[in-house]
């Protein structure tokens, strides 16, 4: 009866086990499977993040190099503009100088010459003026000589005249006197003396008369010949006067016709120099427009330089959020590395079977506690209740323990499962029996939750 009552207990003791050995297999395969998408999820979000991570590094490494490309193309283009433009300007000054100084060497020579055209001209209005004294000279000469021949003309009249009324008053005096000595005749011998003394006195004043008029003629000769002297050396000055006269004519129609020249040359000049002006102001007129090219280049080239400088700016930023993007990608990978380090060595009791685990772990006694973490990594916890035998006592057990994810467990050794035997609240056998090491070194490989069970 007692051996039947045994009997009995332990079968409903087995089919207890059994229905909870199967809701806690089914339980293990729902929580490896949530576990292992977790994983994957997060594995998957990782790859995504680094894919996107790379993409973005791609695209603005590409983006950098084409505004980089441009940048550079822009610049080449403005120096090669700039360059000619500066080639142009200097060709143009050259120019310019080049046609300043011929303007000013033909503007000084024809100064020059007109300078010498004065000098020259001045003199020969001194030489006219010369001449024209000169011919003023003869004039008052001629002038002289005509008042001498008038006042010796006057004089043999005034002669002529003195010697017609002397011998008129010789005359009538002797005619006076005959009749006076026709009537006195029979007068007296006194008055005969008287008379031949009257006569002599007569005589003498008439003698003195012919002396007068005799020194008058000589005095006329003498006057007739200083005329005649004065009308050879006015003849004289008035032929050299002539002379000179057509001399300066000559002098002047040549100087006349080498200021015509000179005019006709100077209007030439004049023309060439309106061309060269003209030319001049084509040239100043294309410089200012290559200034104002070159303006507008020089601002477009700033404008180049100011755009250039944003895109360096937003190059600058873009390599700041590459390298910010390189330091988050590093720091992902240092913790993925930092993780991956810390995750714990799979336990070689993972490729045991129970039956074989069993003896191993009472084997080791009390055991020895396994290292536990204060806090999870990063965050990082596993739903330990998808290990068949785990339910949410033994997890919160585990979790004060320090246990947090499926690696841990799978790193514990004989003694570190002996220890949790021992200490594990509920159905501490079940540790080695369902082998929850094995169990989380499928799961923390990311198999399938049901993979995971069934093994």
């Amino acid at each position: 009866m007692y051996l039947l009552s045994q009997i009995w207990l332990h079968l409903l003791m087995a089919c207890v086990a059994g229905a909870g050995l199967g809701a806690g297999l089914r339980w293990f395969c729902v929580r490896r499977s949530q576990a292992r998408a977790m994983e994957q999820a997060r594995a998957d979000a990782d790859a995504h993040r680094l894919r996107e991570v790379q993409a973005l590094q791609a695209s603005h490494a590409q983006e950098l190099s084409s505004m980089q490309e441009r940048h550079s193309v822009a610049e080449v283009q403005s120096s090669q503009d700039l360059a000619q433009r500066d080639a142009e300007l200097a060709d143009l000054r050259e120019l310019h100088g080049a046609l300043s100084q011929e303007a000013a060497g033909h503007l000084e020579r024809a100064q020059e010459q007109r300078s010498a055209w004065v000098q020259e001209r001045e003199s020969l209005n001194g030489r006219l003026q010369e001449a024209r004294q000169a011919v003023q000279q003869v004039q008052a000469v001629q002038t002289e000589r005509d008042e001498l021949q008038q006042q010796v003309h006057a004089l043999a009249l005034r002669v002529d005249e003195t010697l017609r009324i002397g011998q008129e008053a010789q005359a009538t005096v002797l005619a006076q006197q005959r009749a006076v000595h026709e009537a006195a005749w029979s007068q007296s011998e006194a008055t005969l003396a008287e008379r031949d003394q009257r006569l002599a006195e007569q005589a003498v004043e008439l003698s003195s008369q012919m002396r007068r008029q005799t020194a008058m003629a000589a005095e006329l000769d003498s006057l007739r010949w200083r005329l005649a002297q004065q009308t050879d050396a006015e003849q004289q000055l008035k032929a050299g006067a002539q002379r000179e006269v057509e001399a300066a004519a000559q002098r002047e129609q040549g100087l006349s016709s080498e200021l015509q020249a000179l005019r006709h040359s100077l209007e030439a000049n004049d023309e060439q120099l309106a061309l060269q002006a003209a030319r001049l102001q084509q040239e100043q007129a294309r410089q200012s427009s290559l200034e104002a090219t070159l303006a507008d280049c020089r601002q477009a080239r700033s404008l180049l330089e100011e755009q250039a400088g944003r895109l360096r700016s937003e190059a600058d930023a873009l390599r700041a959020q590459v390298m910010q993007l390189r330091d988050a990608e590093a720091r992902a990978q240092a913790q993925l590395a930092e993780a991956q380090s810390a995750r714990p060595a799979v336990s070689p009791l993972a490729t045991l079977s129970a039956e074989a685990l069993e003896p191993l772990v009472m084997a080791a006694g009390a055991g020895l506690p396994p290292p536990g973490r204060a806090q999870p990594v990063d965050g990082v916890l596993d739903d330990l209740k998808i290990i068949v035998g785990i339910g949410p006592v033994n997890e919160t057990w585990l979790r004060q323990q320090g246990i947090w994810t499926f690696a841990q467990i799978a790193s514990w050794n004989a003694a570190e499962l002996a220890w949790i035997a021992h200490h594990l609240p509920n159905f501490g056998s079940r540790v080695y029996r369902e082998n929850w090491v094995a169990q989380a070194a499928r799961l923390a490989a990311g198999e399938p939750v049901e993979t995971a069970a069934r093994h």
